[in-house]
């Protein structure tokens, strides 16, 4: 019986880039070029297989820094070129390749003439000792393989077989993760470790395991669940497990290790040795305690939320049952006027006639029902938190377990609501009532002020007092003025941001990447040029009446329709012709030929070994489950060769957000490279929008409403598209949400191999902070904006300077704000671009500071800036605002093939967490480019047979024919994935001949 085969450590991909030669032209020219000296050494060599050989074997050693292994046979491109040089044939090089001790001969003279040593016993310990130090912080065999290789270069060394480099780093990981775990658990006390162990028994009252019950967390934001949640939190904490031994390993080893941790199954558990099994509980313990702050933090913002929504709700409904009532006092109210106008234009008895028209007794009896309905105008009938008091019992319920539960910390502008917090929870825990006079009152605003205050004597209403404490409190954690230890999402601040001293150094040394100058004296000189300079020629337009299709008047700005979308309706007729000629395909055969050509399938690899998919059809099934809204269940059934547990394992170990990032990367970047895409539009250009889908099931409980789309609960995907319609980044949003902190996330996060310069987004997308932090990262953000004659105009000169803009001019920037706080501004601006923090967290933070914030008020004062240079290109430039138009149609466009691919369970999300709804947008985005590609390598062959019919297609035209189409795509019934259709000689799919019904295909 023979042994099995150890799984390959690297992938293809790394493979050839670590120990393959080049394939490129340019790779080849610059790895691979000889000069004067080089052909003089080669040339002294006698025979023609020889001289070969010995060129290839220094190209090897001083670019590669090894030698050409036995039987090794190189690219024929490779072997032309040295040919080329060495006027040799490349056909000679077989002969070399048979003599292996020439082969070493050679390599031993050149790595003599080289300066390169073999690695001896003694060297090859001390590297071993080396890797195996560095392996602890490698996050994947690749990462290792091109350190080792590194190092044997630093230290002049000949790179050893690549049997024993796989060998070596093989065992140095294997001793990484056996170290790394004896660090997490070093020194655990035995009671803590026994409790880490009780989390595989079965939870009291419960058919699973602890673990299992802890891991799912109740997702409606209900008084009961809500405490369920806190329960689960304080048997984390019961642990004992000090959060801060994650410090102990390096952060990204550990972070590998918290993912791996999440999927691993209490079975699976089991299986391990004790060392392994308690170091995956104890980042698991650390792992579930910060998701569960972070969660229990959530549901009580949402139950906040929902009880304020309720309290308005009973008041809205309170006033329409009081309308009929309020309805006949009213009409009273004018009789009782015309009676009064009637006794004083006749001089008349107001009192006798007002007994004869009205009667006494009706004004008596509407009198006392007026009071009714107005009584307690202290206690604010009128007012819709004037209902919290009734909601006060269930309110307490969660309150005071939420304060036992949680510890806050914040900035010193906070420190009066701390104190209100803290007095709160002295008073519910242990009874301890605090005396009025010294409760602080400093953070009530005016909205609560007229409810906290009695207006007779101006005591506390205690009930008030503390819905206004929580309601601060929750807007400060947002904001980030306060913060709760060992969270992820409601951590401080100041934690994101790169050190000061970091910074400072990068600053000094001009390290950083961002657009503007570090000297915010020269940013000024320029800024206010330029600013100046636009301002003065929208002044003479504006003044001459020479503005392109717009008017500034008294009244403000007036622009006009936008012109020259013509260009699009007449390519409709051009683009049915198109599609009617489009191979009908499955949606799988469709995935299996895009991964043919560009290979996506390879990015998702597996958690731990970091290996490709096995089997790529299951992969591409559990990505199909995401991208149409099915089960796995369903799929499997449908599938018909894939079992639920198949799916369900490479759904947990494959799909996750950087796989998904990966691969969408890899189809973004193929579908930039399209001829075809190329005349849609530019690739630097790109459009965000976000796109709402309705909550069902298990889903509807975590989900929250959002007017603008009804009263049904859901949740939008915010998806970025480039100018070529490659959709290159999306992300789940709560539907409540404003998009403005999602705008950014798409332009840094993507993993393409391009750079967007412009972003167009809607109305939804904007806001100065946008506007300015776009601005220091080097984007220009051209919104299209419905209000634009509402936004007003800023200057740095007195507004009289420009008496025909005075109308939409607001004020003057405050230059002194912007000098006192532009380091800290281009800190955060560096630390959002290197990654350091989250762009939509970090804006959506700046967003909710109150406004004495001097980081949010400086970028805002900088994004009015930005806003008016963008404004006057907006009024002056046409071509912007169709350009706009435009790139957000194609948006459009996509959202609607989206919503054709996720028709299943009625295209509504059905999922318990966030992350499995993240995980559906992420596979709808993937899914859709995928169509989009293979819709643009169609059209593009499509246009070319209508030009052999002598039916070409205009080219001021093709840009308008988008390739979203979807009715030759067939996205339901049975996924089959073994069908093979006939195809032409170079491998694509017939086209349809157009006289052929889309049925009958």
């Amino acid at each position: 019986m023979t042994a099995p085969t150890a799984m390959p450590l690297l992938t293809k991909e790394d493979e050839q880039r670590l120990f393959g030669f080049p394939q490129t032209e340019d790779g080849i020219i610059r790895f691979c070029t000889l000069d004067d000296d080089d052909l003089r050494w080669v040339m002294s060599h006698r025979g023609a297989g020889n001289r070969l050989g010995f060129a290839l074997q220094l190209c090897c050693l001083r670019y590669f820094g090894r030698l050409l292994e036995r039987g090794e046979q190189p690219p024929s491109s490779i072997l032309r070129y040295l040919g080329e040089q060495t006027e040799t044939l490349a056909g000679n090089f077989s002969g070399y390749g048979r003599r292996y001790e020439t082969q070493r001969r050679h390599g031993k003279e050149i790595a003599a003439r080289l300066g390169l040593s073999k690695v001896t016993s003694a060297r090859r310990n001390s590297l071993i000792e080396w890797i195996e130090e560095r392996a602890i912080a490698a996050v994947d065999a690749g990462e290792l393989v091109e350190a080792y290789l590194g190092e044997c270069r630093l230290r002049h060394l000949i790179a050893p077989s690549r049997k024993h480099i796989d060998r070596v780093c093989r065992q140095a990981l294997l001793k990484a993760r056996r170290e790394i775990c004896r660090r997490l658990i070093a020194g655990l006390p035995r009671q803590n470790a026994d409790a880490l162990e009780n989390l595989l028994c079965r939870h009291s009252g419960e058919r699973v395991s602890t673990l299992a019950w802890l891991r799912r967390a109740p997702q409606a934001a209900r008084s009961g669940q809500i405490l369920e949640a806190f329960e689960r939190l304080k048997i984390i904490r019961s642990l004992g497990i000090d959060r801060h031994r994650q410090d102990l390993v390096p952060r990204g080893r550990y972070h590998l290790l918290a993912e791996e941790a999440r999927r691993v199954s209490v079975q699976h558990f089991r299986d391990m040795d004790r060392e392994r099994r308690l170091a995956t509980l104890l980042v698991t313990a650390i792992d579930l305690e910060q998701a569960l702050l972070d969660h229990g933090v959530d549901l009580m913002s949402r139950f906040l939320a929902n009880l304020f929504n309720r309290s308005e709700q009973d008041h809205a409904e309170g006033l329409q049952s009081k309308g009929k009532d309020i309805d006949g006092h009213l009409r009273l109210h004018a009789d009782l006027v015309d009676v009064l106008s009637q006794a004083r234009q006749s001089g008349g008895d107001a009192i006798a006639l007002i007994g004869d028209k009205l009667g006494w007794e009706l004004i008596i009896e509407s009198g006392a029902n007026a009071r009714t309905l107005v009584a307690g105008v202290a206690g604010h009938a009128f007012n819709p938190l004037s209902g919290l008091p009734g909601k006060y019992t269930s309110f307490r319920g969660v309150a005071s377990p939420f304060l036992q539960a949680y510890s806050f910390q914040g900035v010193a502008s906070s420190h009066a609501l701390l104190c209100a917090v803290d007095a709160i929870r002295r008073r519910w825990c242990h009874d301890a009532t605090p005396s009025p006079d010294k409760l602080p009152t400093h953070f009530i605003t005016r909205r609560w002020r007229r409810f906290v205050f009695n207006p007779q004597d101006g005591s506390i209403d205690p009930k008030y007092y503390e819905f206004c404490v929580f309601d601060a409190l929750f807007s400060r954690l947002r904001a980030g003025d306060i913060w709760i230890e060992g969270s992820r999402r409601y951590a401080a601040f100041e934690d994101g941001l790169i050190a000061a001293e970091t910074w400072q150094k990068l600053a000094g040394q001009g390290h950083h990447r961002l657009a503007v100058e570090t000297d915010f004296e020269a940013f000024l000189v320029r800024i206010q040029d330029e600013m100046n300079g636009r301002l003065a020629e929208l002044e003479r337009l504006a003044a001459a009446g020479e503005l392109p299709d717009a008017m500034i008047d008294q009244s403000g700005l007036r622009i006009g329709r936008i012109e020259g979308l013509q260009d699009a309706k007449e390519a409709e007729p051009f683009a049915r012709r198109l599609y009617s000629t489009m191979p009908v395909v499955r949606i799988t055969e469709l995935l299996t030929e895009v991964d043919r050509w560009t290979g996506f399938s390879r990015n998702f690899t597996h958690l731990r070994t970091g290996r490709p998919a096995a089997e790529p059809q299951t992969l591409l099934s559990a990505l199909l489950a995401d991208g149409t809204n099915m089960s796995l269940t369903r799929m499997a059934e449908a599938s018909h060769g894939f079992s639920v547990r198949q799916l369900a394992w490479m759904a947990d170990w494959h799909l996750r957000p950087e796989t998904y990032s990966s691969a969408l990367a890899t189809i973004v970047d193929a579908q930039h490279r399209q001829p075809l895409a190329a005349r849609f539009g530019d690739m630097i250009v790109a459009s965000s929008d976000g796109q709402h889908f309705r909550a069902g099931g298990p889903a509807e409980a975590r989900s929250v409403v959002n007017a603008k789309y009804g009263r049904e609960p859901g949740a939008a995907f915010y998806t970025h598209i480039s100018g070529r319609y490659a959709p290159f980044h999306s992300r789940l949003i709560p539907a409540s949400a404003g998009e403005t902190p999602f705008v950014l996330g798409g332009l840094l996060d993507h993993g393409g191999d391009f750079d967007i310069e412009i972003n167009h987004a809607d109305t939804g997308g904007v806001s100065d902070h946008n506007f300015g932090i776009t601005y220091l990262l080097g984007y220009r953000f051209a919104p299209r904006i419905r209000n634009l004659r509402d936004r007003r105009l800023y200057t740095f000169k007195p507004i009289t300077t420009y008496p025909t803009l005075r109308p939409i001019i607001d004020g003057r920037i405050n230059i002194r704000l912007l000098r006192e706080t532009w380091d800290d501004l281009l800190r955060f601006a560096a630390s959002l671009q290197n990654g350091s923090i989250d762009a939509a967290t970090a804006l959506k933070r700046l967003a909710a500071y109150p406004e004495q914030n001097r980081i949010a008020s400086a970028l805002r004062e900088l994004g009015r800036i930005v806003r008016t240079l963008f404004t006057i290109d907006w009024i002056l430039d046409p071509g912007l605002r169709r350009q706009a138009t435009e790139e957000l149609n194609k948006g459009e466009g996509r959202n609607n093939l989206a919503r054709a691919v996720f028709h299943h369970r009625l295209g509504e999300l059905r999922d318990r967490t966030a992350e499995a709804q993240a995980s559906r947008a992420s596979g709808l985005n993937l899914l859709t480019s995928a169509i989009i590609l293979w819709n643009t390598v169609y059209l593009d062959r499509a246009i070319a047979a209508a030009t052999d019919r002598k039916q070409p297609i205009p080219d001021h035209l093709i840009r308008h024919i988008a390739p979203l189409g979807w009715e030759h795509i067939i996205l339901t019934g049975d996924y089959i994935w073994s069908f093979d259709p006939p195809k032409t000689p170079d491998g694509y799919r017939l086209l349809r001949d157009p006289s052929q019904s889309l049925l009958a295909a």
